[in-house]
C-alpha cells in the first residue's frame, strides 16, 4: 500500500515531475499520483489486456480478494503471472492493496474491515484437500506446486498447517531437487520411502551420466566429464552411493567410481551423454590386489595365509610378509571385510558389496579361477610348507583352522 496519494485535475502538470518534485524537495516515498480520477506513476496505466480486465473487476469500488479476481477475470494466464501483474499494477499506483490478498481501484476510498469480504473456507480447504491427496507418495514442494497450480507461498501455508496438524510427515534428503520431500502420516513407509527412485538434483544427473556401465572411472575423469567442482564432486558421490545409485572407493593414491544396475536404471540416466574415460584397473591395482580380489570373489572366505599360497612360489619366498598389508588396504577401501569364524585363529576375510561390484567388473578384464583349483593349490602348497617346516626343524601349525607357525 502506498504511504502518500496526492489527486489532482489540473491538465497542465506533468505527474512524473510532480513526483520527482516531492520526492526530491521533501523526501517522501511511495506516492501514488492521481489526476482526475485516474491512479498513475510517471503516466503509467494498464499494459496489456489482462490489466485492463483487473481494472474493469475493480471499478465497482468494492475490494476484491485475489482468488475472486482469478476466477471472475477468467484469465488464460497462471495465477503466477496474475500475481505478477497485481503487484506491478500495486506498485505503479494504478489499484491499492489494502491486505494480504485484497486490492481495490486506487481512486475509491480505502475499505473498512468489515466492507473486505470474508475468506470462504470450503474453498480455501479445495487447495488442502488436494494436497493430502497427491502425498500418497513423497512429494516436493515445487511438484506439489505445478500440481496445484497455486503460489508457493501458499504452498508453504499449507504444508506448514499440515506438518503442525500432523497430517503429514516431512523427510530431509540429500542429492535431490530441493530439500525436503512430503508425504502423508499413513502412508509413510521407511523402507519403501529409501528404495523410491529420487529425484536427482541437475547436478547429479550430470556425474550419473558421465558414468560408462560395467566399468569403473577416476573421479578426476568424472569431474572433467559432468562438469562438476572437484571440491564438492566428493560429497555428490557419497550422495548417489548413499541411493545406491553408484559405488565409490579410494584405493591407493585414486578414488574410483562406478555406477550400479540401479544407477542404469534411473529413469534420468542419460545413457547417450559424454562418459568419462574407463581406468585401466590392472594397471592401477597391480597384480598382488586383482590377484587377492578374484581369490575371494572365487573362494567366498578366506585366511590371508591362503591367499598367500596361492600367490606364484617366488612371491611366497620373498613378498609372503606383504599379504597382510594388501588385505589390509582392501579393507581400508571398504572392498573386503573380516569374519571371525570361531575366538581362535586368524580371522577371515571376504568380499564387501562393493568388493563384488569391483570383482564383477575385473572378471571382464580377466575371468576369475576355479574355487575347485583354488582350493585343490591350497592343499596342495600348505602340505609343501608343513614339510618344509619339518625339514627345517619345526613344528608345523598350518591346518584347516589356523595360519600360523611356531618354531621349537
Amino acid at each position: 500500500m502506498h504511504r502518500y496519494r496526492v489527486e489532482f485535475a489540473s491538465k497542465s502538470i506533468d505527474e512524473s515531475r510532480l513526483r520527482d518534485f516531492l520526492e526530491q524537495r521533501f523526501g517522501l516515498s511511495e506516492i501514488a499520483v492521481v489526476r482526475g480520477g485516474q491512479s498513475t506513476s510517471g503516466g503509467a496505466g494498464p499494459k496489456n489486456i489482462t490489466e485492463e480486465k483487473i481494472l474493469a473487476l475493480l471499478a465497482d469500488g468494492k475490494p476484491w480478494r485475489r482468488k475472486a479476481i482469478i476466477k471472475q477475470g477468467g484469465f488464460v494466464q497462471s495465477p503466477q503471472l496474475i500475481d505478477l501483474l497485481l503487484r506491478r499494477m500495486t506498485d505503479v499506483g494504478i489499484i491499492r492493496k489494502l491486505q494480504h490478498g485484497v486490492y481495490s481501484a486506487s481512486n475509491e476510498p480505502v475499505a473498512t474491515n468489515h466492507e473486505i469480504p470474508a475468506l470462504k473456507r470450503n474453498q480455501e480447504r479445495q487447495s488442502h484437500q488436494r494436497i493430502l491427496t497427491l502425498l500418497t507418495e513423497p512429494k516436493s514442494a515445487r511438484a506439489i506446486q505445478q500440481e496445484i497450480g497455486v503460489t508457493r507461498q501458499r504452498i508453504d501455508q499449507l504444508l506448514k498447517a499440515m506438518l503442525k496438524a500432523n497430517n503429514i510427515k516431512r523427510v530431509e534428503v540429500a542429492g535431490e531437487r530441493g530439500r525436503f520431500r512430503y508425504i502423508r502420516c499413513d502412508s509413510y513407509d521407511s523402507d519403501a520411502f529409501l528404495t523410491r527412485q529420487p529425484d536427482l538434483h541437475e547436478s547429479r544427473v550430470r556425474i550419473l551420466s558421465a558414468l560408462a556401465p560395467e566399468t569403473l572411472s577416476r573421479v578426476t575423469e568424472v569431474a572433467l566429464i559432468g562438469s562438476a567442482n572437484i571440491q564438492t564432486l566428493p560429497t555428490y558421490l557419497v550422495q548417489l552411493s548413499a541411493m545406491g545409485l553408484t559405488s565409490t572407493f579410494k584405493l591407493g593414491q585414486h578414488w574410483y567410481v562406478g555406477i550400479t544396475p540401479r544407477g542404469l536404471q534411473h529413469p534420468q540416466y542419460d545413457p547417450h551423454s559424454p562418459k568419462a574415460k574407463t581406468a585401466d584397473l590392472l594397471a592401477d591395482f597391480g597384480e598382488e590386489r586383482v590377484s587377492f580380489i578374484q581369490f575371494l570373489q572365487a573362494l567366498g572366505a578366506a585366511r590371508t595365509a591362503d591367499l598367500t599360497f596361492l600367490m606364484p612360489k617366488d612371491y611366497f619366498r620373498a613378498k609372503k610378509h606383504q599379504s597382510g598389508n594388501i588385505i589390509q588396504r582392501l579393507e581400508m577401501a571398504g572392498l573386503t571385510e573380516k569374519v571371525l569364524a570361531d575366538n581362535k585363529g586368524h580371522p577371515l576375510h571376504r568380499l564387501t558389496g562393493n568388493g563384488y561390484f569391483v570383482a564383477g567388473i575385473l572378471s571382464r578384464v580377466r575371468p576369475c579361477p576355479s574355487a575347485d583349483v583354488l582350493r585343490a593349490t591350497i592343499s596342495e602348497r600348505r602340505k609343501e610348507y608343513n614339510e618344509f617346516l619339518r625339514r627345517a626343524g619345526g613344528r608345523p601349525q598350518i591346518t584347516n583352522g589356523a595360519d600360523t607357525t611356531t618354531q621349537d
